[in-house]
């Protein structure tokens, strides 16, 4: 009992809490749901100081989507100003930091981009206490407001402090306020992108520079039970404070809960940090967000009695065996991300959006069907608004020394087509 009192009184964590603030929220799809990252993000990354001081560091993303751009000199650009506002529980006091970012893109398909973000941080100096936390967001451009809140407590620091993990990505560039990091720092605690590298900052600071700190980081797959990283290592740079990273590759982290833990020695005490988190592939196709979608385009490209087979049993088994079918044909087996999946489903929900109509869905239409099977034409023939008796649309592939042509009759403007005419020749 002696030695958890001491580790409460002599061992201070910052301790950031998300019951206010969440990363991620459900957009419905059909009678399902797929998870998103909300517009805005931000996290407290308190490093402690000499001094009693914590320097917190306030990484923060924009979803490109969330911004104004305005076109100017060939380019397109945005510009935000956030404010951070730290409000001491104990004696009321504020402190505050205000800065502005700036963001030109060359295409305007970009602006409209839901799976980009704009990277952004500041910091500044704060004493030990209880702080509310708001974060504002104004968009320069436009009309745009935003204000999200956390929690964060600074401890007061006696012989050692160990910062919470610091999530970066090391395939983007450092920031300058960083330097220590081999990348950009992440404002993601509770989630990370499917398919991206993983990198793993650790960072202490000890009263005595000449104690070493042997170090266990440990990366578990919650869902299969199994370790997919283990690192013992010890801090010894004979400097008060140190910083620790690791990239964890992609190809090893699968979708689904993740578990980090690190854990730190010294003297005769230890320190142990447990992090959560999920793996999401927040830009997965979305049909493969539904069962039945993930099943049923597939008559399409497979034999009858194959695809009469995936339909015996019951949802989970249907799921199981689409999995199934999908591993087989992984040009890269081995890892977590099937390239040729990725290609099917994202054709399927282009069907949806672009063919859906009030009495079929668009992977069952006529275009549906064909833009599955051999994907976007490589010339389009497009006269469904045409003043002529019957418009038309008209696909055009090449395809294995062949030229096939597909000409639908455009019923109602471009709400719904019918195939007409198939024809094939040699090229």
């Amino acid at each position: 009992m002696s030695r958890t009192l001491g580790m409460i009184i002599l061992l201070t964590v910052a301790v950031l809490a998300q019951s206010l603030y969440k990363e991620t929220y459900d957009k419905q799809f059909f009678k399902g749901k797929y998870p998103q990252k909300i517009p805005l993000l931000f996290r407290t990354y308190p490093v402690y100081q000499d001094g009693g001081q914590y320097t917190v560091y306030i990484p923060a993303e924009v979803n490109y989507n969330f911004m104004q751009f305005l076109y100017e000199d060939g380019a397109y650009h945005a510009s935000a100003e956030f404010e951070v506002q730290f409000t001491r529980h104990e004696s009321g006091e504020v402190f505050s930091k205000i800065w502005q970012t700036r963001l030109s893109v060359d295409n305007f398909a970009e602006t409209n981009s839901k799976s980009r973000f704009h990277a952004t941080i500041d910091s500044l100096q704060l004493p030990p206490g209880k702080y509310e936390v708001i974060l504002k967001y104004h968009d320069l451009s436009g009309e745009q407001r935003l204000s999200l809140q956390q929690r964060l407590t600074l401890g007061v620091v006696e012989r050692f402090y160990a910062a919470p993990p610091l999530f970066f990505n090391p395939n983007e560039p450092a920031t300058a306020l960083l330097p220590a990091l081999n990348g950009r720092p992440s404002p993601l605690q509770i989630h990370w992108d499917f398919n991206q590298p993983l990198g793993i900052c650790l960072q202490i600071w000890r009263q005595d520079p000449a104690m070493a700190v042997p170090t266990f980081i440990e990366l578990v797959d919650a869902e299969a039970g199994n370790t997919v990283f283990a690192l013992d290592t010890v801090l010894a740079n004979r400097a008060q404070q140190q910083w620790l990273q690791v990239n964890i590759p992609a190809n090893i982290l699968k979708e689904g809960r993740h578990r980090l833990k690190a854990v730190y020695k010294f003297e005769n005490d230890s320190l142990r940090k447990i992090i959560p988190f999920t793996n999401v592939w927040f830009d997965k196709p979305i049909s493969l967000w539904d069962p039945g979608l993930a099943l049923e385009p597939l008559q399409y490209i497979v034999d009858d009695d194959v695809y009469s087979e995936m339909e015996r049993g019951k949802a989970e088994e249907q799921l199981k065996k689409v999995q199934a079918f999908w591993e087989e044909r992984d040009p890269t087996p081995g890892t977590p991300y099937n390239e040729l999946e990725n290609e099917f489903y994202t054709r399927v929900d282009s069907t949806i959006a672009r063919f859906s109509n009030k009495r079929q869905i668009g992977w069952r239409t006529d275009p549906g069907k064909i833009y599955i099977s051999l994907g976007p034409p490589d010339t389009v023939e497009d006269f469904s608004l045409a003043p002529i008796p019957e418009p038309y649309m008209r696909w055009i592939y090449r395809v294995d020394g062949k030229r096939l042509v597909y000409t639908f009759r455009a019923l109602d403007g471009r709400k719904e087509y019918k195939l007409t005419h198939t024809e094939e020749s040699a090229l």
